[in-house]
């Protein structure tokens, strides 16, 4: 039986390069579509910043943790999630009352505790960094070591070449948590997203 790229599995779709703003289209439909069928229960704004907090981010984090979301679909994301919390709706036209930056910060900082979507999948990706530093018999670092890595300390490796988009993702990330965080946070002995969240979060003034 032959297939080809890409095609849908469990809900994403599986490609062998860049993920296009096409392929990431399906994130938006699914979101909207959720919405629409929460849209005729009139929630209160308490209840959608519950929504947006759980179910929507939900399917958000699900793919956050495959992909390297574009830029453009993160922005069409947040403005969804923003336009439905203040309004109740995907369209909303008037100013919203708080900055996005201000809302996504936690509620003991003034914030509304909602999660930054671009900080949130760089954080995801940052698991597969953490691995090939700790996790040196596992199969697939022991593959990365083998094809890219071939030796070369992590900390300082570089890619060159014509390599695969992915692999220049996760080195992108390593990057970014080097430059905003320092070398030393990938010594910790465990990982998840919400600590790499945390560490990489921008900290805004408390929202009076």
């Amino acid at each position: 039986m032959e297939g080809f790229l890409p095609f849908q599995y469990l809900g994403v779709p599986v490609t062998a390069g860049r993920l296009s703003k096409k392929e990431a289209s399906v994130l938006i439909e699914k979101i909207v579509e959720r919405i629409r069928n929460f849209g005729s229960r009139k929630l209160s704004y308490a209840g959608r910043l519950v929504l947006v907090n759980s179910v929507l981010t939900s399917l958000y984090t699900y793919w956050a943790q495959i992909f390297l979301i574009p830029k453009g679909v993160i922005r069409r994301v947040d403005a969804i999630c923003r336009n439905y919390l203040w309004d109740g709706s995907t369209e909303f036209l008037r100013a919203p009352r708080v900055a996005w930056n201000n809302a996504c910060a936690p509620k003991n900082e003034g914030g509304l505790g909602v999660r930054c979507s671009e900080t949130w999948n760089v954080a995801a990706i940052g698991k597969l960094v953490w691995w090939i530093y700790v996790m040196p018999d596992n199969l697939w670092v022991r593959w990365i070591n083998h094809v890219y890595l071939k030796g070369k300390n992590w900390s300082d490796y570089t890619p060159k070449g014509d390599i695969s988009w992915h692999w220049k993702v996760i080195c992108r990330v390593k990057d970014r948590f080097v430059q905003d965080v320092g070398s030393d946070f990938w010594r910790c002995q465990h990982y998840s997203v919400c600590s790499g969240y945390e560490a990489l979060r921008v900290r805004e003034p408390g929202v009076v």
